[in-house]
């Protein structure tokens, strides 16, 4: 029997005293171990706490060794992790290898993980793998296969693509298409622009390699049978016409296929139904990789490098709770295997951490409202230009308080969910006028029929409706004296037309005056995750000194180190772009290390 879908709590007596733990199964997979109580003495509980979760995901069982100076605490985290697993059952043994002789972890880094396995169904040998066939994977397995590198792309899926498949298009600067049409923009307003918005915060070098070698990498794509639409823009709000879309508006048509069969025609393998587990290193260098099939057997490869393009954490609810996120109500709408397996490998053997300055492309939505075009991204009220992207309604928090500007969305479609992190909870207050003409800009005529049907039906409890402003505050248990006061001072603030306090655009405030009036809680729906690996220029894995790890490589989203917390979406296209630019340069600085 596998494991039951769900979150289980377990306690023992570890160190010092008790010692809880939650372990959240999903899909019949262990997918967070979280330590939720510990009592035993920091410095010596520190590193059992950071490695031992990590272990008991990487292994999908409790049958570990302990963290090497913090026996009892692992001792009691790993008592604990087994107690809340035999709530959930057993674990299905087809995902699971007999573990033996885990080595002891020093410094951040496993000297040889091969130790844990008994045995290997098969071994290879190799110069180069590849994990994950998305736009990185892709971009880099074609370069190695036009530079006659003996290269395996290890899928963990039965076909390619990832999170590719649903990308638009591809930044770059200054190409053909965009001068036949006119468009000039130079490198300087792009790089002031990226780093005002990102407070200065990113490496500029590695933005400019990737704007000077951006219309170098358009053509390399083309020249390799990518194909686009030959429509150039802004990506309907961003800053710059850097847009450039691919065939049939989607990468899966014009893309992911096309490269997949160049690799294939350079005689790249690839290997589906595979997941990459552990990176090899001996004396800080990587020698090899540990993978295992859908049936259970594993697989070791022996290889100088590894380019680790596995899509970022997008699946894995623990791994964004450590972003800082509350997933409670969470919608996980990217690709159920993006759970972060190039980051928990790199972590294995000392990669620095950077998940806690990453940043996400994730949106809004009030659970209550209809999804009538799945996925919800793409829903007219819950997609990416839903009702609560932003416009003319109210925002609050659990205080009743305003606490930014409603349309700061149409600046960048990311900022809005950004403010909402830092509250407890956040509501959507409107009126039925107010969403009347949303449903209109959107084509819908049955707007008044959705509204009513999603407040009667109200599911998660999520949206309510009442004649007053104090009515909608009693339904969530909001400061009723505070939120009048928010509403009415917010109402003046449209009488005036202009708005002193967050600047929102004068022709989207609209007064919350005329009943009935509506209050929905707002909830993230979380699509990918961008970053976690501390990466350099080169895409080299940095450890926490920022020194490389020979033959290690991380790209695409597993290692973009364009973005710090905040995904400057309204520079278009740039995270496709540094997908293709990263498994290209990723390659090519591999060969360079070959040598």
């Amino acid at each position: 029997m596998a494991l039951k879908d769900g979150k289980y709590e377990g306690t023992s007596h570890g160190f010092e005293g008790k010692t809880k733990v939650l372990v959240i199964v999903e899909g019949g997979l262990i997918s967070g171990v979280e330590v939720k109580e510990i009592n035993d003495t920091e410095a010596v509980s520190h590193n059992a706490v950071k490695m031992i979760p990590q272990r008991i995901i990487a292994a999908q069982t409790t049958d570990i060794d302990v963290v090497s100076g913090a026996t009892e605490s692992s001792q009691g985290l790993i008592e604990a992790a087994k107690n809340a697993m035999e709530k959930a059952g057993t674990i299905d043994s087809r995902n699971v290898r007999e573990i033996k002789n885990t080595p002891s972890i020093s410094e951040k880094r496993i000297s040889n993980t091969a130790d844990m396995y008994q045995e290997f169904d098969k071994e290879e040998t190799t110069d180069l793998v590849i994990i994950g066939s998305g736009i990185s994977g892709l971009s880099a397995a074609v370069q190695a296969g036009q530079d006659h590198i003996n290269a395996v792309v290890l899928e963990k899926l039965s076909a390619a693509g990832g999170n590719g498949g649903g990308v638009e298009g591809q930044f770059a600067l200054n190409s053909k298409r965009q001068q036949e049409l006119g468009i000039k923009i130079t490198p300087n307003e792009i790089m002031t622009a990226e780093h005002q918005m990102g407070q200065y915060r990113a490496n500029g070098a590695i933005w400019l390699d990737l704007i000077n070698s951006s219309a170098k990498n358009l053509v390399w794509c083309q020249k390799n049978g990518v194909e686009y639409s030959g429509k150039v823009d802004n990506y309907h709000t961003g800053l710059f016409n850097t847009f450039h879309w691919f065939k049939d508006r989607h990468a899966s048509a014009g893309y992911v296929p096309q490269m997949v069969a160049k690799a294939k025609e350079y005689g790249v393998n690839f290997v589906f139904n595979t997941a990459a587990k552990h990176v090899l290193c001996d004396k800080g260098k990587v020698v090899g990789l540990i993978a295992e099939t859908e049936d259970g057997k594993i697989i070791k490869y022996n290889t100088q490098a590894v380019v680790i393009a596995s899509g970022g954490i997008g699946g894995n609810r623990s791994l964004i709770q450590k972003q800082g996120w509350n997933t409670d109500n969470m919608a996980l709408t990217g690709m159920p295997s993006s759970v972060g397996d190039g980051y928990l490998m790199a972590q294995e053997v000392g990669a620095k951490d950077t998940m806690n300055e990453s940043s996400q492309l994730i949106m809004n939505y009030v659970q209550a409202f209809p999804t009538t075009t799945p996925p919800l991204y793409m829903d007219p009220i819950n997609g990416n230009r839903g009702f609560t992207t932003g416009g003319k309604i109210l925002f609050v928090n659990e205080e009743g308080d305003r606490f930014f500007n409603e349309n700061i969305a149409a600046f960048n479609l990311m900022l809005q969910s950004m403010a909402m992190k830092q509250n407890k909870a956040n509501y959507v207050i409107f009126t039925r006028n107010i969403f009347m003409d949303f449903a209109k800009g959107k084509g819908l005529d049955n707007g008044t029929d959705i509204l009513d049907t999603a407040v009667k039906e109200n599911k998660g409890n999520t949206l309510y409706e009442s004649d007053t402003i104090a009515g909608l505050a009693a339904s969530f248990g909001l400061p009723a004296e505070n939120l009048v006061k928010t509403v009415q001072h917010y109402n003046d603030l449209c009488k005036q037309g202009k708005d002193t306090d967050f600047n929102k655009d004068t022709e989207m405030l609209t007064a919350i005056e005329k009943g009935p009036f509506y209050i929905g809680r707002v909830d993230q729906d979380y699509l990918v995750g961008i970053g976690g690996i501390g990466t350099n220029k080169r895409f080299e894995v940095i450890d926490d000194e920022h020194n490389a790890i020979p033959g290690l490589y991380a790209t695409g989203m597993d290692g973009v180190m364009l973005y710090k917390n905040v995904y400057t979406m309204n520079m278009p296209g740039t995270a496709c772009g540094f997908s293709v630019h990263s498994g290209r340069h990723a390659v090519k600085n591999a060969e360079k290390y070959f040598k």
